[in-house]
């Protein structure tokens, strides 16, 4: 998968910390969750992620959201 170059959407005031996995859920808002958070093993149940900031991004087909190192939402077009 090739992608074009970024661009921001959002910059947010966002400070990622050490041990979160943060992303973009259906609704557009930031979330987080702990990075291998299993509540139980069989069968595997992992914790609910958080909110940290509602955002309420509108998605277009085509491209890949994410939140860069500076916890700002950019978006690249998949080439």
């Amino acid at each position: 998968m090739k992608l074009d170059r970024p661009e921001l959407v959002l910059e947010t005031k966002v400070t990622r910390k050490t041990g979160w996995l943060y992303f973009l859920n259906k609704y557009g808002d930031i979330c987080r969750g702990k990075m291998g958070a299993l509540i139980s093993v069989n069968p595997a149940r992992y914790a609910k992620p958080e909110l940290v900031e509602s955002t309420k991004i509108k998605r277009k087909k085509g491209y890949l959201y994410r939140i860069n190192d500076d916890g700002d939402i950019i978006r690249q077009l998949i080439l």
